[in-house]
């Protein structure tokens, strides 16, 4: 997918949003970012700073008083509530209404059932699915959910006008077209970034999938003509959450605020269902509603890809308002990774409670508390899976650390480390996650299963796993060229692969591509999962050179502490200089 592509060149400015390693530097020293909770939680804050509650009343959120560099809850007086209100009245910070130009008959309530999301076979498809429908079973009405505990609140205050904090990053030159454009610098690359993800095409907000200009296959005939961005028509037309929550985190980075809020308003909409659009909720059914954490307003969680068509219906999971009506673990949690993103950069308590909102919803629809390796479901209602993922649940790591929720960030963490040496034939690597099959928060894994390329690379960016013993495992084995196997494919001991370009023109000509294929059953180079795991050595890698500096004593501030390498030893400076922590 371009979209993607193009994002995942542009990583090394956005930075992985669940990677959150603390460093601190000396005078001198190279010093690294803050933490990412830091970072997306706390950037601008002041100790004596204080939201009103008049500042808040636009956001449908109570009095809230910063302390510590926290916002902590002052004034919850939804005790009496056992249900969430159906209205998120007052969040005038965001547009919830329907555009004036919007088609769409208020009215209409025989939608046509959507086509059902394909369901795995196990923990995560070996290759990106295209999943196709067929009219959803009605799922049986349960109870209401629960009313949630009162969680804090971490936001900084709300401006009057949200500016992201470092000005430095604004662009203040126009983007210029890939057309034009060289990759000379990473200013100039991430421009061509900036062009391509500026000319995409919008629908309710958020941004085409594939590009418009087609790249083209090669001279090979027929076989060469690559589909265009649409090719099954609008109603077809791929607008994911999960792209459009990266390129916002991206527009974030880069100071582009109004790019930013756009893809995010567009969000809000789909998240919180008005009175009017509550009868439009798809399936009817309670198990796709649940109370904001944080507002206490009604949640309805994304789909995983909208339409050109129509716009997004807050709880409509069926066709015509969704190309796929599934609803993942990981796209909501990277959807609330972005307004964190934003609520620091701009200051803004209403978004950091959006954040809060998605976590508590994901919690509340795909928590196991009873299974031994606790962690979160992939897929949720209308149509939920059984399964548990890695990739999933070091999503959920990265978000409930930025929030500072840590209960959920120990139980993700908890499935991620029990997934080492689970897969029988894969011993020394990560499982990619359990069945699909079974009763749900089974904790089997299907032996053989395909191994992915996230389970270890985004499990290093996330500091995971903090047993490096286990890490260097998975690591070495991922790095392996694999042999050849059946019909002259790739076997399946390793992830690194090499591919010729015999489309490229320019010279040399037929260049070697290398980097990580998708899964242990993938074939050739995947571009996302390959800038994945370049940040994750890059990351990985940094660890490595600090703590070797600070065992020869070329580098021992004594009295500073840090997270280093994978996050495994949280120790003063002395004590590492002199040998005294552990080696792991």
């Amino acid at each position: 997918r371009l979209h993607r592509l193009a994002l995942s060149a542009a990583v090394s400015l956005a930075a992985c949003a669940v990677a959150g390693a603390d460093w601190v530097g000396a005078k001198g020293q190279r010093p690294r970012d803050k933490s990412a909770g830091e970072a997306a939680i706390g950037a601008g804050l002041d100790a004596d700073d204080e939201c009103s509650s008049g500042q808040l009343g636009d956001c449908g959120i109570n009095a809230l008083q910063l302390r510590g560099g926290k916002l902590e809850d002052q004034a919850r007086d939804d005790e009496a509530e056992s249900r969430p209100r159906s209205l998120p009245a007052g969040m005038e910070e965001f547009d919830l209404d329907d555009d004036e130009d919007d088609d769409d008959d208020p009215d209409e309530k025989d939608v046509a059932p959507a086509e059902e999301p394909a369901q795995a076979t196990g923990p995560a498809q070996a290759e990106e699915p295209a999943p196709q429908a067929t009219e959803p079973a009605q799922p049986a009405e349960p109870e209401p959910p629960a009313q949630p505990a009162k969680v804090k609140v971490s936001a900084p205050s709300l401006p009057a006008e949200p500016t992201l904090a470092n000005p430095e990053e604004t662009m203040t030159t126009k983007s210029t077209t890939t057309a034009q454009a060289k990759c000379e610098d990473k200013e100039s690359c991430l421009m061509i970034i900036d062009a391509f993800l500026d000319s995409q095409p919008r629908s309710g907000g958020l941004l085409q999938v594939r590009g418009e200009q087609a790249m083209g296959g090669g001279s090979c005939g027929g076989l060469c003509e690559l589909p265009g961005p649409c090719p099954e028509g609008d109603s077809k037309c791929r607008f994911d959450t999960y792209d459009s929550a990266l390129a916002a985190i991206y527009y974030v980075k880069r100071g582009k605020s109004k790019e930013a809020r756009e893809i995010l308003d567009a969000f809000v909409h789909a998240l919180y269902p008005t009175e009017e659009a509550l009868a439009t909720i798809a399936p009817q059914t309670t198990t796709t509603q649940y109370k904001g954490k944080a507002t206490g307003r009604m949640v309805t969680l994304l789909a995983a890809s909208f339409n050109k068509a129509n716009k997004p219906r807050p709880g409509n999971y069926w066709a015509p308002y969704v190309t796929d009506g599934a609803v993942d673990t990981g796209n909501n949690a990277w959807a609330a990774l972005a307004f964190a993103h934003y609520a620091a950069a701009a200051k803004s308590p209403c978004h950091s409670a959006v954040a809060h909102d998605i976590l508590g919803a994901l919690v509340q629809a795909g928590e196991c508390p009873d299974s031994k390796l606790k962690g979160f479901s992939g897929h949720l209602a209308p149509w939920p899976g059984r399964y548990r993922s890695v990739e999933h649940n070091v999503d959920m790591i990265g978000l409930a650390r930025v929030l500072g929720v840590e209960e959920v960030e120990a139980s993700a963490r908890t499935f991620v480390m029990g997934m080492f040496g689970t897969n029988i034939g894969f011993n020394d690597t990560y499982a990619t996650g359990t069945i699909e099959q079974g009763h749900s928060c089974d904790d089997t894994v299907k032996p053989g299963y395909a191994i992915a390329a996230d389970a270890t690379f985004w499990n290093i960016l996330s500091d995971a796993d903090p047993n490096l013993q286990r890490v260097n495992s998975a690591l070495k084995f991922a790095l392996q060229t694999p042999g050849r196997g059946e019909h002259g494919h790739e076997d399946t001991q390793g992830l690194w692969v090499t591919d010729i370009d015999r489309v490229y023109q320019g010279t040399p000509r037929n260049p070697e591509l290398s980097g990580i294929r998708f899964s242990t059953s993938g074939h050739g180079v995947q571009w996302e999962v390959t800038a994945g795991a370049v940040m994750a050595m890059i990351h990985y890698k940094g660890g490595a050179d600090m703590l070797n500096a600070v065992r020869s004593k070329s580098f021992a501030p004594s009295g500073y502490t840090a997270r280093v390498g994978t996050g495994s030893i949280r120790c003063s400076w002395q004590e590492l200089s002199e040998g005294g922590a552990n080696s792991d």
